[in-house]
């Protein structure tokens, strides 16, 4: 699978069924989104951002091509990449180590890689296990080491201590592309599996491997994809394929509540909570931006939208309450801000 292709494969998931049918968006209004263009390394390699993620130096972080890259969340928002050795790895995700360096994953060159978030910004590469292809999201697990996804059904641990050894588990039930990964407030890990229709639930006790669980999104055929920890410890994830995003208890995974988003076609692909706990939602399917207020007391919740130019395709939020995405479509190659 060349690096264009396979890079676009899980946003392919989505849309191959649904582009050539969509109905035109319906009308909103334009968000008021300031643009910053991405590094030369688009030119080579003209396919989506990474994941971006906000960051323990207060910046935001994002894969990009052959370079792990790096966007000031304040004034005049510099972007500065650094260079991965593998030229073709493309990097993904990014999170913060206990070791005071940032670990990201690189979804074709099959490494795991680890930078210094200080100059010189020293790059360290640490290749998969033969057979184990494909990394994806990665978090700091609450036993110290660094646990990714991979899109082959498995779920992975890396050591932060020299040699880095790795160890790979595989989903209870095949047939699941294990994509976004995120550690909750119950101790535990939690990911989406894009063509498994479920939400999986990982256990970790000391001395023993990890207890992998699978639940069972209520519309068939979801395509679940972001996830994200809301500030009451809930969690919420995106129904690419469905348009909608749904709420889930970690107590009872079993029961799930689900909201539908304006459009049918919206493909919401990412999310991300905000200070002030509203949920800020990148529409790949409607080109838009859309901001979910969690209903009190047994209220549903309100949605509003803003368009943008080209195609959402990760979210993240700053600091200071922005909210930065990256794009998918060459050549809109770009990340916004917006203020709210």
């Amino acid at each position: 699978m060349s690096t264009k292709h396979a890079r676009s494969a899980a946003a392919a998931l989505l849309v191959a069924s649904a582009l050539v049918t969509a109905p035109a968006a319906h009308a909103m209004p334009p968000c008021d989104v300031e643009f910053f263009p991405g590094t030369t390394d688009t030119a080579a390699h003209p396919v989506a951002q990474g994941l971006i993620q906000r960051m323990p130096d207060g910046n935001m972080w994002f894969g990009e091509g052959a370079s792990i890259a790096r966007v000031l969340a304040r004034p005049p928002y510099t972007i500065t990449k650094f260079a991965i050795p593998t030229p073709a790895g493309v990097t993904n995700d990014i999170t913060a180590g206990p070791d005071g360096h940032y670990w990201f994953t690189e979804i074709i060159g099959n490494k795991i890689g680890r930078i210094s978030p200080r100059p010189p910004h020293a790059i360290t590469e640490i290749p998969l296990p033969p057979g184990s292809t494909q990394p994806d999201s990665i978090v700091l697990g609450p036993d110290g080491n660094l646990w990714f996804t991979l899109w082959r059904g498995e779920i992975g641990r890396i050591s932060p201590r020299a040699p880095y050894p790795i160890d790979v588990f595989p989903l209870p039930t095949q047939g699941g592309m294990a994509h976004k990964l995120v550690r909750a407030r119950d101790g535990r890990l939690w990911f989406t599996e894009i063509t498994g229709n479920r939400i999986g639930r990982i256990t970790l006790t000391r001395g023993e491997a990890p207890l992998i669980e699978q639940f069972p999104v209520p519309t068939p055929n979801s395509a679940p994809t972001g996830l994200t920890v809301a500030r009451d410890g809930s969690l919420w994830f995106a129904e690419g394929r469905a348009g909608k995003v749904a709420r889930v208890d970690p107590a009872t995974p079993e029961r799930m509540v689900e909201y539908d988003l304006p459009s049918p076609w919206s493909m919401p692909t990412d999310l991300a909570i905000g200070p002030d706990g509203d949920l800020w939602i990148a529409e790949m399917g409607t080109n838009a931006i859309a901001r979910l207020r969690p209903g009190r007391r047994g209220e549903a919740p309100t949605v509003t939208e803003c368009s943008v130019p080209e195609t959402p395709w990760f979210v993240a939020v700053a600091p200071d309450g922005a909210v930065w995405f990256t794009e998918f479509h060459n050549p809109g190659i770009r990340i916004g801000r917006i203020e709210p």
